[in-house]
């Protein structure tokens, strides 16, 4: 892939920090809060619950081990002097953020599960001695209850965010396939163009140089099938680099959907139908086909839309990368000199997200009526 993750990633990613951040740092500010009867509470509790909020926004990637492992030794201590001096059972979460992201992270959940519960016993054990049993419980229990939550939330969260970001590596290798497929079948057109011509003026101009000593006119006409053939080649090769053959307008819309449909993209063709001429069905065709190569070669569109009416084709895609209009030329000059040639122009906009080429030219009577 050619970034980290899609746009959409990317906003899957975005929204779930902020889900996640706001939930937990609405906590993180009621447990300051509920513990502030004094000026010097929230000063033990703030640097465990600012660390455990600092991990917590890095969900999506790995931490190394040393700083997961501070993190949570910080948060048992907060914990722990929480309950110690009953400042407020909230306090736990600075203990139930490191020790949920360190069951999600961990190759060995279970043997960190284990380590935490064991880490909460023995906690428990040094501090009923100088702490109420009553109080112990609660802020035991409160304890218990957050990193369960936690447990279930943040590891579920990265879940969907992985699938999603799985899905996005499939559509793009699904896109890269596609372009490969346009690029091995613009190989073939070109090789069986040049392939046969190329070896049938070798062949002439092999017989040339044997009837050049013995037949001089035989020679001649040798040499000049093989330039007639050049040319013809010629002429061919430059059909197939403007896309100047064969080309009907619904085959290619047809193979355009099949391409996008394969690279899991939605398409939606509104075909108006209608009498069209030779030209036009041509030049749709061209269109059509480019604007297909640059949606799957530059964006990360998710639905595209095709619409076809006598004078004017428009292609629209939701898969802009923050590049302005200007920027995206790649390979439409070529469909401006041939538009230009059928009296028509080509309009390219970016606005709301959305990447538009539009090819426009004054329908004759034919195609009004």
């Amino acid at each position: 892939m050619t970034s980290e993750h899609t746009s959409e990633t990317r906003r899957l990613r975005s929204r779930t920090s902020f889900v996640l951040l706001a939930v937990f740092g609405v906590a993180a500010i009621v447990t300051l809060l509920t513990s502030a009867v004094e000026p010097w509470p929230p000063l033990v509790l703030a640097p465990g619950l600012i660390a455990g909020l600092w991990l917590l926004s890095q969900w999506h990637r790995q931490v190394a081990a040393p700083i997961r492992w501070a993190v949570l030794a910080l948060g048992t201590l907060t914990w722990a002097l929480g309950a110690l001096w009953e400042l407020t059972p909230l306090g736990a979460l600075a203990f139930a953020l490191p020790g949920a992201l360190e069951v999600m992270w961990s190759r060995q959940a279970r043997a960190v599960v284990t380590l935490l519960v064991l880490t909460v016993g023995a906690a428990a054990g040094a501090l009923v001695v100088v702490t109420d049993p009553q109080a112990l419980w609660v802020y035991l229990g409160m304890g218990v209850l957050l990193t369960g939550v936690a447990c279930v939330t943040i590891p579920d969260s990265r879940a969907s965010f992985d699938l999603m970001r799985l899905q996005d590596e499939r559509a793009e290798q699904e896109r890269a396939a596609s372009v490969d497929a346009e690029r091995l079948r613009f190989s073939q057109d070109l090789h069986d163009i040049q392939g046969h011509a190329l070896h049938v003026v070798k062949l002439k101009i092999a017989v040339a140089q044997r009837l050049l000593s013995t037949d001089p006119d035989a020679a001649r006409r040798e040499l000049d099938e093989a330039q007639q053939t050049l040319r013809r080649t010629m002429a061919e090769t430059k059909a197939l680099a403007q896309d100047g053959h064969d080309l009907t307008l619904r085959g290619e819309l047809a193979n355009s959907v099949a391409l996008l449909k394969a690279a899991g993209i939605t398409v939606t063709a509104d075909d108006a139908g209608g009498p069209r001429r030779k030209e036009f069905e041509h030049v749709a065709g061209v269109v059509i086909r480019e604007a297909t190569t640059n949606i799957l070669r530059h964006s990360d569109a998710r639905r595209v839309e095709i619409s076809l009416a006598p004078g004017h084709v428009v292609i629209s895609n939701d898969g802009v990368i923050g590049v302005p209009a200007e920027d995206h030329t790649g390979g439409l000059a070529n469909l401006r000199s041939r538009l230009a040639g059928v009296g028509g122009r080509l309009d390219v906009s970016c606005d709301d997200e959305r990447f538009t080429l539009e090819a426009r030219w004054d329908a004759d009577e034919e195609e009004a009526t």
